[in-house]
């Protein structure tokens, strides 16, 4: 006993077995007492091998065996107990490790003396006493609301801080593997997780993940399956539950999907209301990928897109955890879901262009997610639009009128070529007969006036009738 209360175990002699059964074993770390329904291990100088464990505690039962290092001191000087298990488990429930804690707190009093009464709190610890290292499986694990089933990994308990490392189980019908610590070590539980979800039914993991449902609220009214990565860490609340406020993190989720419960979703039913040509069901959801970051109660949604036939539509924002919202969604809108004045005035037009004419719309969603505002451009979009068509159409007409006139007035001009040509030489030759008479003609005309032996009246005449008929010419046809 010297050498043991002096720590010098090395100098103790052990060498035996011993066996045990039917032992109900209590700590004030643990709140249930821990039945042992056998027990066997092997004493040698140097360590004690655990070659069976197996018991129960509240709802957890367990089988162990492992190496422990140090029983002696552990037993004997309160030192913690190290070693290395293999730990299996049918059923393990985390609320099992849940422990009662006694607070005081000053209570009102008439006197300046103030009383105290005690104020139960549970909490789960992880047990102060343990500096183990544990190869873990278990069935099924319950932790808080979540059934995890085929959990596998490494678990290193030291220092009131438990690390997980290469963690599988299956949960939601896919697959989850998981990296991190849970300290309880100060007053306020801290974590830190690294979680890989593969094939994850959707409906199932919003209904039971609070952390998702605040995180994404939207996307619970998606049908089908999910991958996604999420990175987050923050405090946990006395049994062990994420504190949504002081969650910093990133998720990346790929989710295959092609149908949506839009008459779920008040966002999407508001958002309908606004954007009538769109039938939220019909939403192409394929290769749907979004990144989303949080902080302080903040969620940014990295933008993402969706389709509905033709038109793309961008969606960003943010919201916090208590569901206030701050989005937006772009798209470029063809005109031909715009509405049937835009449709006929298009027809009207007839340029073949203006059949692929799109319009940017933008669409601002507030409010909160249960309650949303939602407001969009489209009206005075199509206003703009209409005015447009509108104009083209009055300046199309314009010039199709300027076409007329011309082709009118080249009529009236002269004709076409066909026509005219025999009466365009008469007239010309008209021209130079009455600029002659009226000039006193080039000298050939006037050799021909002076042996021309017609009265000067008469002459006149002739020169008028000239005149009538350049202006017949002219105006298109001769007298």
């Amino acid at each position: 006993m010297a050498s043991i209360e002096k720590e010098q175990y090395e100098k103790t002699t052990t060498d035996g077995k011993v066996s045990l059964s039917d032992f109900e074993y209590n700590s004030e770390e643990i709140p249930n007492p821990v039945k042992l329904k056998s027990t066997k291990l092997t004493f040698n100088p140097s360590t004690v091998t655990l070659n069976e464990l197996s018991g129960t505690t509240g709802k957890t039962d367990f089988n162990a065996k492992g190496t422990i290092k140090n029983l002696l001191g552990f037993m004997f000087n309160d030192e913690k107990v190290e070693g290395d298990f293999d730990l299996a488990s049918n059923t393990f429930a985390l609320s099992d490790f849940m422990v009662e804690e006694t607070q005081t707190e000053p209570s009102e009093g008439k006197t300046e003396e103030k009383k105290t009464e005690g104020v139960t709190e549970e909490k789960i610890k992880i047990p102060s006493f343990l500096d183990a290292n544990i190869n873990a499986s278990a069935n099924t694990v319950l932790y808080d609301n979540l059934t995890l089933k085929d959990v596998k990994g490494n678990l290193k308990i030291k220092d009131e801080k438990a690390t997980l490392t290469n963690m599988t189980s299956s949960i939601f019908n896919g697959k989850m593997a998981f990296n991190g610590e849970v300290s309880t070590k100060e007053e306020t539980p801290t974590f830190a997780m690294n979680l890989d979800m593969k094939e994850l039914v959707i409906s199932e993991t919003f209904k039971s993940l609070d952390l998702l449902k605040a995180v994404a609220p939207i996307a619970q009214i998606l049908k089908g399956t999910m991958d996604t990565d999420i990175k987050l860490s923050g405090s946990l609340t006395d049994d062990l539950v994420p504190d949504l406020l002081t969650l910093t993190g990133d998720i990346f989720a790929d989710i295959m999907t092609k149908e949506v419960d839009a008459e779920s979703a008040p966002m999407l039913t508001s958002l309908n209301s606004k954007l009538n040509f769109i039938d939220m069901k019909q939403l192409n959801l394929d290769d749907l990928k979004t990144k989303l970051t949080f902080e302080n109660g903040v969620v940014n949604v990295k933008p993402f897109t969706v389709k509905y036939k033709d038109i793309a539509i961008d969606v960003g924002g943010t919201h916090t955890f208590n569901k206030e919202m701050k989005y937006t969604a772009t798209m470029e809108v063809p005109a031909k879901y715009l509405g049937s004045d835009v449709s006929k005035l298009i027809a009207q037009i007839g340029e073949s262009d203006l059949e692929d004419l799109k319009i940017p719309v933008v669409a601002n969603i507030g409010g909160n997610y249960d309650n949303p505002k939602v407001s969009t451009d489209l009206g005075s979009g199509v206003k703009t639009l209409t005015n447009q068509l509108v104009e083209i159409q009055k300046q199309k007409l314009i010039n199709k009128g300027k076409d007329k006139a011309k082709d009118l007035i080249g009529d009236v001009l002269g004709g076409s070529k066909s026509d005219t040509e025999g009466e365009s030489k008469s007239t010309k030759d008209d021209v130079k007969e009455v600029l002659g008479g009226l000039l006193g003609g080039s000298k050939k005309d006037t050799t021909t006036v002076k042996t021309d032996t017609a009265a000067p009246e008469e002459k006149e005449d002739v020169v008028k009738e000239k005149a009538k008929n350049i202006l017949g010419g002219l105006l298109g046809k001769k007298k």
